[in-house]
């Protein structure tokens, strides 16, 4: 009998736990930070975002041959901040073999703000086209 009592609260008390949790998830889905990824291809659009999110943008790079990507155009400190950005080293053994630089952006603040970049090195020297997109964060929804 006091197993029967005891194995009853148990799956009382699980049923509670999985209704929290399922509350949880769904009550937290509208206003989940989300990644936003974008490539080259998305040079020139309009990005929209929601204070909170992510934006990565992930550029072809190739470090041996002395260019990187550089911030020339500083977005807004108030609608966006940058987060930090890294290059990803290709996955081959080839000598000179070019590989990513993915920049994160930190949706911060409602507004529009622009985020430039160019290809170039550090003498100034630039080369193909430069990257940009104008970023519209809306508050978090």
């Amino acid at each position: 009998m006091k197993a029967r009592i005891m194995w009853g609260a148990a799956a009382a008390i699980l049923i509670v736990v999985a209704l929290v949790l399922t509350f949880t998830v769904f009550h937290d889905e509208g206003n989940a930070s989300k990644s936003v990824n974008l490539t080259a291809k998305d040079d020139g659009r309009t990005v929209q975002v929601h204070a909170g999110d992510t934006l990565v943008v992930t550029l072809d790079s190739n470090a041996s041959t002395g260019f990187r990507w550089v911030l020339t155009g500083k977005p807004d400190p108030q609608v966006a901040t940058l987060a930090g950005s890294e290059y990803i080293a290709p996955e081959t053994t080839l000598v000179g073999a070019g590989g990513q630089e993915v920049w994160r952006l930190s949706a911060i603040g409602e507004g529009s703000t622009d985020l430039q970049l160019t290809y170039e090195r550090s003498s100034g020297e630039t080369a193909g086209e430069p990257f940009g997109i104008t970023v519209e964060v809306t508050p978090a929804g």
